[in-house]
């Protein structure tokens, strides 16, 4: 009897540029991020240094000409809020070695108008600690840790975030940091009057926790609407 035979066929893709997708960025193409910073300089670029894959990563660099405590170095795009008003960050970063002690903060902002809701993790180079957002006043987030979460902080150590939002229901939906997965529908999220808006706002940002420069690489930026 004869044997069937079938050709293997390798499907390849690419994260479409389009809806869906609300933002991606694999890093090697124009930059077009907006920049804000405390401190008498920054970098914020595509470097090749700061690559997971492909030719280019993302590099933060707080000041390094005066460094001091609390200088920051983020990045920050306004765009649009999907129709079912849920939200989808996936990316990846480096915190390249435990010292400097310093965070990196990866936050969902949504002005409405009228409010400011949010939702964000961030991450301690020193400890390797998790944290997500559970308040914030006056622009001023407060940070509750995750317990039993570490993340990589070794040197060229990288780590995989994945999480969103529910703005309809007004909640965390599903965080989840490399092997680490919650639902985050029991943790607080964070809102306060605001007359800011109206605009999505995804703010990746490093700051310093001593008065040395810090730096940080960030790959593969996806932002998507649909529920996970």
């Amino acid at each position: 009897m004869p044997i069937e035979h079938y050709q293997r066929s390798y499907p390849l893709c690419q994260i479409p540029s389009t809806h869906p997708v609300l933002l991606y960025d694999d890093c090697n193409g124009t930059w077009n991020w907006k920049k804000t910073f405390v401190g008498a300089e920054m970098t914020a670029e595509y470097d090749p240094v700061a690559a997971l894959v492909g030719l280019n990563g993302i590099l933060l660099k707080t000041d390094g000409v005066s460094p001091q405590v609390n200088e920051f170095a983020g990045i920050y795009r306004d765009i649009w809020l999907p129709p079912l008003e849920q939200v989808r960050l996936q990316l990846c970063f480096n915190l390249i070695a435990a010292s400097p002690a310093l965070t990196l903060s990866c936050i969902l902002h949504w002005f409405t108008g009228v409010t400011h809701y949010l939702g964000g993790l961030q991450f301690l180079s020193a400890s390797g600690v998790v944290k997500y957002a559970s308040a914030v006043a006056a622009g001023t987030i407060t940070w509750t840790t995750i317990p039993d979460w570490l993340c990589q902080n070794a040197d060229d150590s990288w780590n995989k975030l994945d999480f969103s939002i529910d703005l309809n229901l007004l909640q965390y939906h599903r965080i989840s940091l490399n092997e680490y997965v919650i639902d985050g529908a029991a943790l607080t999220f964070p809102s306060e009057a605001s007359a800011l808006g109206k605009y999505l706002q995804p703010l990746l940002m490093l700051q310093t926790l001593e008065a040395n420069q810090a730096s940080a690489y960030l790959d593969q930026v996806l932002i998507t609407p649909e529920n996970p």
